[in-house]
This record gives C-alpha cells, structure tokens and sequence, in this order.
C-alpha cells in the first residue's frame, strides 16, 4: 500500500519514517583477486574474489534491495523475490509494528502474509511491480564467494563479499540449521538482508541474514533460502 500524503501515514501510526529518503547504495573493496574466465565459467558457485568483475546484474540486484523502517524505529533490510518481500521477522515482530519501504520517492507499507518464528523470518507483499534481477539457488560449498547487500548500521544499502564458513550450524532453540558467512560486516540494520553466491556471473540468493555472531568479526548467520521458498509454496 503507498502512503499517498504524510497526513494519511501518520494516520497509520508512521511516525518514526514518513517520507523516509533511503541513503544511496555504496560499494565495498568487492574485488581483490585476478579475473579467470575459467574459474569464474565453469558451472559451480564461484570461489574466486576475481569472478565478482563477471557479475552482469549487481547495479540491477539493488534497485530490489530495500531499507526498512518502521513506526517503532525499527530498521532492518527486505528484498523481492518471486512477488513477495523477505526480511527478518524481528525487524517487524508484532502486529502493531508497521514497516515501510522508499521506492522511488514513495513510501510504501510492508503487508504481513506469513511469519515463521523459528526460522525469523517473515514474507509479505509491497505494492510495488518490479521484477528482481536474481534468481534462488542452493547447494553452496564452504568457501564460495558471497555477496552481502544490506542496511550495515542503517548507513543504507551497502554491497560488500564474504565468504561462506559454516553449511549446517546447529543453532539453539532453531529447528532448522543455518548457513554462516564469515569476513562480511554482517552488523545491525543488516537483519533481512539478502546474500547472494555468484554462477556464471549471475546471482543467486541463497539465504537471509538474521543474526550477527557476537565476538566474531563481520560472521552472521542465514536462514537458507530453500525454508523460504517452502514458505513460499504455502501462500499460494
């Protein structure tokens, strides 16, 4: 739903974010490793830092990458996929909690459809008719390149790499195991934040951050991104 007019939003209780202007994208050192086509085309999730120079879509990817605000002064990040929008569901936790998006010099409210506690993750729809750039994959390895794009400390979408540590982290009291990206600067206001390995210089979101991992440098951890398209399939 767009908030036409700031006296419509503080109607709807925005008033932490209304007419919120989201900061520019920035870009981090993404690249350090020589280019190898044969390495970077090869059919497998890239290992190289080098292939990132191959990505086709990476300006693409963050027109459908967003900043989140919310009444409370809750912030986190979402991204589309497939029609729906996923972010973290602690960035939106109760019903009373709104959250919005800014696209294109519009604020638009995030409509709930479904919440997985356990997972922390929440699906919901924007109003907004825009096809993302990427596509889901899985099936990653220890040590491929990621790409992180998220609200770092709410400084705006900020696209930086990372790599991939750990397949199946045990987590407690979570049903399902995590994915976790080490060397990536997951902080606060990356919560929702899609990251992405790179095949053939194309991306594909293979889990959400949802957590940063205390005394650990920049490592957090992912829902993966196969739980989500389950959820997914449930909607429909």
């Amino acid at each position: 739903m767009k908030l036409k007019t700031l006296g419509l939003a503080a109607l709807l209780g925005l008033t932490a974010c209304a007419g919120f202007t989201p900061k520019p994208v920035s870009y981090g050192d993404l690249g350090t490793a020589p280019y190898n086509e044969m390495l970077c085309t090869d059919g497998e999730y890239d290992w190289n830092a080098g292939c990132i120079e191959d990505v086709k879509n990476l300006e693409n990817m963050t027109t459908t990458v967003f900043e989140i605000r919310t009444n409370y002064n809750h912030k986190g990040t979402g991204f589309l996929l497939d029609g729906y929008f996923i972010t973290a569901n602690h960035v939106i936790d109760f019903d009373n909690i709104k959250g919005y998006i800014n696209y294109e010099g519009e604020t638009y409210e995030i409509d709930v459809l479904k919440r997985d506690y356990n997972l922390d993750i929440l699906i919901g729809k924007v109003g907004i008719n825009v096809k993302e750039s990427y596509r889901a994959g899985k099936d990653v390895k220890v040590g491929n390149e990621v790409i992180v794009a998220g609200n770092r400390k709410n400084k705006g979408i900020q696209v930086r790499r990372g790599k991939i540590s750990v397949l199946d982290r045990e987590t407690l009291f979570v049903d399902k195991p995590r994915l976790t990206i080490s060397k990536a600067g997951i902080d606060f206001g990356d919560s929702g934040c899609p990251v992405f390995a790179i095949k053939d210089g194309e991306l594909e979101v293979i889990g959400v951050t949802v957590s940063k991992i205390d005394d650990a440098d920049g490592m957090g951890n992912l829902a993966k991104i196969e739980y989500i398209k389950q959820m997914m399939e449930e909607l429909k």
